[in-house]
């Protein structure tokens, strides 16, 4: 496919000399020591129980609610300017 190309194009398919080899930096995986993973059990009393949660309320707004509402937080933002 690239034989048709012109010759100043041909560098750019060309390919790319291949990576040197670099020793690890650092030592072994299994003899490395990393943080430690530990579990949630100790937040589990934080959360809460769904079934006593009320659901969440939806908001719905018209478009003319909202255009009424989003005029009035203009005149406010301007009225303090």
């Amino acid at each position: 496919m690239t034989t048709g190309l012109p010759p100043n194009l041909l560098p750019l398919f060309a390919p790319r000399p291949p990576l040197t080899y670099l020793p690890p930096v650092d030592r072994e995986i299994k003899t490395r020591k990393g943080p430690t993973l530990e579990g949630i059990s100790q937040y589990v009393t934080e959360f809460t129980d769904p079934v006593n949660d009320p659901p969440p309320t939806a908001i719905f707004q018209s478009r003319e609610e909202k255009k009424k509402r989003l005029f009035e937080e203009r005149k406010v933002f301007f009225f303090f300017i």
